[in-house]
């Protein structure tokens, strides 16, 4: 690892692998809220083709530092050229970014377009046509989604320190976790993708976001690469929807659009294969992408079996959640706020799960099973119970008293009108918490239900594929194996 000094003071830990002589310079940029980390299985991928691969972690996300400058996209942009010129000033260059990753490149080329003839290939994966947004998609199940990141993006706005606060307190393992910066040695590999956040405070997070969604579509810069643009998108991607990307290629003649099926916004870490070929292909010095061959190699099928772990998991993480909802002790004010924000984190992100597990198994084969549609109709009523346990646990914050000074001219509240105000609350934030402590408990039931439902249907759908065994030689009697399956 080593560290570029900006001019703000900000300094970007980067790391480099391969040969200094390469043909070819892959840059690899991450996304929000996570770290360089997320390239870590393309990169021996890539060193094996020969080629030379720079990784850095975003402004304010892992190892690097935050500096003094505004949060913005624009800033982004200026921050990667300024690695580029660093640590690869001259040769051809692959650039490959991912969501916000994505949308830096753009700007880079906008903002830098000097850099335009050395870019070999630009493999955008997940890019929004404009900005992000909380709102991905119609439907119910977007619906929730939606509610409950508009909930998140609230508070980081409007309750910046507040939040800081509990997140000081929330174990390192956690996403949302806020810790003082680590000091890495020269050797150091990135942090975990899930520290991307660690020291990033939430004012910065809500700042950040705020611009990222405030972008105006503008993908006329990108046109003057012409077929080296090539994008990829999930079919599942419940961040950033295909149709996004979709909207941004119309705009772009020459370039590729490839949507990935069954793949979700994690699209870089579960096929990493796939994107590492793009970028390798990207590196063959082709003026256009549209005459190379499909890949030799088939997308994986979605795996059931994985899944109905994947849902028993989910069970177990929603039945711990109800047990700390339903054991939950606290003292009315501060102390309540600080124990039940964690929750309410913690089942907005259970709930996102349940959607991605929903859009996998709703647009995969399991949905031409038979018998597949209780299952699904079951995971949606998961998504919904969830989404409540969420709307409990902010309504019991919402009834929690506040110590905040009341309006001007009146006096502090004194013991016994505190006591009152405590005593008033207590029951409407117990009924609360016991809503919130039922829904999660439906919640792992409707798991547990879905995922015994998969493999039941699984298992009945391969007996159904199962050849009929004919015997030879007379026989006196039908072979049980030859009874008609039909059910009466």
């Amino acid at each position: 690892m080593r560290s570029i000094r900006l001019p703000d003071g900000a300094r970007l830990a980067t790391y480099v692998d391969g040969p200094a002589k390469a043909s070819v310079t892959a840059l690899l940029v991450h996304g929000l809220s996570v770290t360089a980390a997320l390239w870590r299985s393309h990169v021996p991928l890539l060193l094996r083709e020969g080629m030379r691969v720079v990784r850095y972690d975003q402004r304010g996300h892992g190892y690097s530092t935050r500096g003094t400058a505004a949060l913005s996209l624009d800033q982004l942009a200026d921050d990667l050229a300024q690695v580029l010129e660093t640590t690869a000033p001259r040769g051809p260059l692959v650039l490959a970014g991912h969501s916000m990753g994505a949308m830096t490149l753009m700007r880079l080329v906008a903002r830098h377009p000097h850099l335009a003839p050395r870019i070999c290939g630009l493999v955008l994966i997940s890019p929004p046509y404009g900005g992000i947004s909380t709102r991905t998609g119609t439907g119910p199940a977007q619906s929730l989604l939606t509610l409950g990141r508009n909930l998140l993006e609230s508070a980081c706005t409007h309750a910046p320190y507040l939040l800081d606060a509990v997140r000081r307190r929330l174990p390192t393992t956690s996403r949302w976790a806020l810790h003082s910066p680590a000091q890495p040695t020269s050797g150091a590999l990135p942090l975990p993708c899930r520290q991307g956040l660690h020291t990033m405070v939430t004012g910065d997070i809500a700042a950040l976001w705020h611009n990222l969604a405030n972008q105006e579509p503008d993908p006329s810069p990108l046109q003057q690469l012409g077929g080296r643009v090539h994008l990829l998108a999930g079919s599942l991607d419940a961040h950033i929807p295909p149709e996004q990307t979709g909207r941004l290629a119309a705009c772009l003649p020459g370039a590729q659009l490839e949507t990935v099926p069954d793949a979700t916004h994690a699209l870089p870490l579960r096929h990493a294969q796939l994107v590492t070929d793009r970028i390798s292909r990207c590196a063959s010095h082709r003026s256009s992408l549209t005459d190379l061959p499909e890949p030799h190699h088939p997308m994986p099928p979605l795996n059931l079996a994985e899944q109905a772990e994947q849902l028993r998991d989910l069970a177990r993480e929603f039945e711990a959640l109800h047990a700390r909802v339903r054991d939950l002790s606290y003292t009315p004010g501060t102390d309540a706020l600080r124990r039940i924000s964690p929750l309410l984190l913690k089942v907005q992100d259970l709930m996102a799960t349940a959607v991605v597990r929903l859009g996998a198994l709703d647009g995969g084969a399991y949905a031409d099973i038979a018998g597949s549609r209780a299952s699904l109709e079951c995971l949606a009523s998961v998504v919904v119970a969830s989404s409540l346990a969420g709307n409990d646990l902010a309504s019991a914050l919402y009834a929690n008293p506040y110590e905040g000074a009341p309006f001007a001219g009146y006096p502090t509240d004194d013991e016994a009108v505190r006591t009152a105000r405590h005593a008033e609350a207590i029951p409407r934030m117990t009924g609360h918490l016991a809503d919130a402590a039922h829904q999660l408990d439906l919640s792992a039931i409707g798991c547990h239900y879905v995922a015994t439902g998969i493999t039941r249907d699984l298992a009945a759908a391969q007996e159904q594929a199962k050849p009929v065994q004919r015997t030879t030689g007379p026989t006196t009697a039908p072979s049980a194996s030859r009874t008609s399956p039909v059910r009466r």
